[in-house]
């Protein structure tokens, strides 16, 4: 009974780990390769490093209270 109940505990304490190992060096080799479909690095500080125009929910966002503003 402790077998199973150790082999299950480790099982699931490693497969996220592995899985992580794994994304983490299939996004590292697609990166050295100079992948063209993948998406720039993020920054420490959120923002993506080549990412110079605003996501289109703040535009719209914007849009919206400028639209209401005037109204008001």
């Amino acid at each position: 009974m402790l077998h199973e109940v150790l082999i299950a505990v480790f099982l699931t304490v490693t497969t996220p780990v592995t899985l992580m190992l794994l994304g983490r060096a299939a996004l590292y080799r697609d990166r050295s390769e100079n992948a063209a479909d993948l998406l720039p690095p993020i920054r420490t500080d959120g923002e993506r490093a080549c990412r110079k125009e605003e996501p289109p929910f703040i535009r719209l966002a914007r849009r919206h209270w400028q639209v209401t503003s005037e109204v008001s």
